[in-house]
């Protein structure tokens, strides 16, 4: 029996570490072959490893990338379409976390740094992903939230909330615009 992943492409964004190497490695799992897109050299190494002594060589790619750079996004895809022609799923799952200070303490630069990395690396992905899945009218868009407001006991405060919110604010958005075009989205909060 085929795997409803089978032949399927998928890009994971912070994929090297905690939830997003959960759903790289269980994307891989299901069929998908995946590119690892994460900031951390040695992790994102070390996950390629597993993931391909998991499922078969050339399962998994890791692409070292700054979300916040438009030349790095740039880099992710055309590597992604060179080894796999295509990408079918993409998962917004990159953050700092240590951006998650309260509003009176923190300042104003890591508020910044949380847009960046969860509004503008989303947008960027969506503009570098997107418009392929809409030509072949098949394509899965997540964002994984974590949480998108404040609820003390859980992972992120103020700071990264924030981020997080503006970023499930446009994958919302961006559901509306491809309703019907068959590319689907979703927002996971794990938490």
């Amino acid at each position: 029996m085929a795997s409803y992943c089978e032949g399927k492409v998928a890009v994971v964004t912070g994929g090297a570490s905690n939830v997003g190497l959960g759903y790289a490695r269980g994307l891989a799992w299901a069929g998908a072959k995946v590119v690892v897109a994460d900031l951390n050299e040695k992790a994102g190494a070390e996950t390629q490893r597993v993931i391909n002594e998991e499922n078969g060589e050339d399962c998994c790619l890791f692409v070292k990338v700054n979300i916040t750079q438009q030349a790095d996004i740039d880099n992710l895809a055309a590597q992604a379409f060179a080894k796999f022609g295509k990408v079918d799923i993409l998962i917004n799952n990159a953050m700092n976390m240590r951006l998650n200070g309260p509003v009176l303490s923190s300042p104003v630069e890591d508020l910044v740094s949380s847009f960046e990395i969860s509004a503008k690396g989303v947008m960027m992905c969506i503009k570098a992903f997107v418009p392929g899945m809409l030509e072949r009218g098949y394509g899965v868009v997540t964002y994984s939230a974590t949480q998108f407001h404040y609820c003390p006991p859980m992972v992120g405060g103020t700071i990264y909330t924030a981020g997080k919110a503006a970023a499930t604010s446009l994958i919302m958005s961006l559901a509306n615009e491809v309703k019907g075009k068959g590319v689907n989205v979703f927002c996971l909060t794990p938490a």
